[in-house]
């Protein structure tokens, strides 16, 4: 019997693409679904917003909320908070499957991969932006750490760790939202991601990578590798 995964989707970010890369990320999800589907039960969860636009493009989706999204990981923070009992792991929709990902039960949680945090031209000037503007006042926790959690595959095993995360989201992103900080839809990694790695730091957890055991099972087409790798059809050697 199929296991389910849920894709968390809106297209309230659609602004802030091209239209071209707009038509590769729609291309992406098409594929992504087609395998996962080979695979797996594939539900996709939106909002009001999104719902009949995604009908028209052929997909069945279930709107669960009307909230708007400012940050990437908005709509999942918002799942794990109100509807985290209707659902078994949160996939994003840009992950290719050549085979089938086993999701364990007995890790505290489980990701795509960790990486390296620390970017000279992206993540590095963002930190010391959002540290020079206060974010120790309301969370004095943040600060420098050297890896991060890619939340592509996103499934929380410890509850307490869930409940922690949401509640430090919540404060970085009214923060950020009041602050004097322009707004950046880049600063979803430092919402999402990087205090999730900090948590894991704080309660001695390791982050279960899917990259590192079952890596040649699937393919992320996350971030830059969307325009780079999808484009020339170019997947990096796994």
């Amino acid at each position: 019997m199929k296991k389910t995964i849920t894709y968390c989707f809106s297209l309230r970010h659609k602004k802030y693409y091209s239209d071209e890369n707009f038509r590769l990320t729609m291309g992406i999800m098409k594929e992504a679904y087609t395998t996962a589907s080979k695979f797996y039960n594939v539900e996709i969860l939106t909002d009001y917003y999104s719902v009949s636009k995604l009908a028209k493009l052929g997909y069945n989706a279930k709107p669960v909320t009307d909230v708007h999204f400012h940050y990437l990981d908005d709509f999942k923070v918002e799942l794990l908070k109100n509807h985290s009992s209707e659902f078994n792991i949160l996939v994003d929709p840009d992950i290719v499957f050549y085979d089938e990902v086993i999701f364990p039960d007995d890790k505290d949680l489980v990701v795509d991969r960790v990486y390296d945090a620390l970017s000279e031209t992206h993540s590095i000037p963002m930190i010391k932006e959002f540290i020079e503007n206060g974010v120790q006042d309301v969370w004095p926790e943040f600060d420098w750490v050297s890896t991060m959690p890619n939340i592509g595959f996103f499934k929380f095993n410890n509850n307490d760790l869930k409940l922690e995360y949401i509640e430090i989201y919540s404060i970085l992103k009214k923060w950020l939202l009041d602050s004097n900080i322009t707004f950046s839809i880049d600063h979803s990694i430092l919402l999402g991601q990087y205090p999730l790695q900090i948590l894991c730091n704080k309660h001695n957890i390791t982050p279960h990578a899917l990259q590192d055991l079952q890596g040649s099972r699937y393919y992320h087409y996350d971030g830059a590798r969307k325009w780079r790798d999808y484009r020339y059809k170019t997947p990096r050697l796994l």
